[in-house]
């Protein structure tokens, strides 16, 4: 019976190849190469396997790191150009102020001027008596500060 159940079993040819310098075996089973290790270099491949897993995990967080601080100073770039655009905006709006005040000043001057002129043609009499000293009095310009200021002032303080 052992007779008929072994040629019923297919059995794989498995032989040694080659032995390597480092203590592996290159073995051949039904054909096909494998290599083989003893316990102390499967030790070492484990433990270098758990050490290419953490660095694999490192460089992994690394890249995420890289990206988000690659976003950042996209970010920063984004609010410098803001920025800039905020500085250009109040600059033009500092030269259109200067070029208004220029314009203005002008326009104060050329009115003052005709203020000056048009005086010379509001007459003023040459009056001469009692009324004449009144009325020279309260076209003068302390008179007209005085009615200007002092009787707003007293009606302020008279109101209070």
């Amino acid at each position: 019976m052992l007779t008929a159940f072994g040629l019923t079993c297919s059995a794989q040819e498995a032989r040694i190849v080659e032995r390597l310098a480092d203590g592996s075996y290159v073995v051949s089973i039904a054909g096909v190469e494998h290599r083989a290790f003893d316990a102390a270099k499967m030790r070492e491949l484990e433990k270098r396997k758990v050490d290419l897993d953490a660095a694999l995990r490192i460089n992994a967080e690394k890249d995420a790191q890289i990206k988000e601080l690659g976003l950042q100073v996209e970010l920063k770039e984004a609010q410098k150009a803001l920025i800039q655009q905020k500085a250009d905006s109040f600059k033009a709006d500092f030269e259109r102020s200067q070029e208004d005040a220029k314009r203005n000043f002008g326009l104060f001057v050329g009115e003052r001027e005709l203020r000056v002129e048009a005086q010379q043609f509001i007459p003023h009499g040459q009056t001469n008596g009692f009324w004449g000293k009144v009325l020279n009095t309260l076209d003068s310009p302390a008179s007209q500060a005085f009615w200007k200021l002092a009787v707003p002032t007293y009606q302020m303080m008279r109101c209070r």
